[in-house]
């Protein structure tokens, strides 16, 4: 499921020239602010509000 999600993203978004799925709003990297705002909010959608700090799943990924 993830994986057709991910090829309808490509098709209708394209990759930047260095292959990155994903840009900011310039067109350049993710900043690392947006990233961990987006992140805390997957969190909070995916686990709810009580189980998003729990454990070891719900940890940002770190680089």
């Amino acid at each position: 499921m993830f994986v057709n999600m991910l090829r309808e993203h490509i098709d209708r978004f394209g990759v930047a020239p260095d292959g990155r799925q994903l840009s900011g709003e310039a067109g350049g990297r993710v900043g690392t602010t947006a990233h961990g705002r987006t992140w805390a909010r997957a969190r909070e959608d995916a686990l709810g509000l009580g189980e998003h700090a729990v454990g070891f799943v719900a940890d940002r990924p770190s680089r």
